[in-house]
């Protein structure tokens, strides 16, 4: 297991949904958690996932235009058929 002090960002980066849903065991929440108080860019990037978040349930809720629509369900799809680092096919 990865102790708060050895966590790295990409493994942070890699639990940051996870954190964000509220999915992780206390561990690793509290390692995640350790390691975004002390990574200035990590923490950044926290904050953008969570407002982005935050909004993107605020606008599930309205109508949204189609193109609009288009364009997020282009971007997820990117995200989505990108392979995470360091994967070996």
């Amino acid at each position: 297991m990865t102790t708060p002090a050895s966590m790295t960002c990409e493994e942070a980066l890699a639990l940051l949904a996870e954190l964000i849903d509220a999915e992780l065991g206390a561990d690793q929440r509290q390692a995640v958690e350790h390691h975004l108080e002390a990574c200035r860019s990590c923490y950044s990037r926290a904050e953008f996932e969570r407002r982005f978040k935050q909004r993107l349930a605020q606008i599930g809720r309205r109508d949204v235009d189609a193109a609009f629509e288009g364009r997020i369900r282009s971007l997820i799809s990117r995200f989505d058929d990108t392979p995470p680092a360091g994967a070996v096919d």
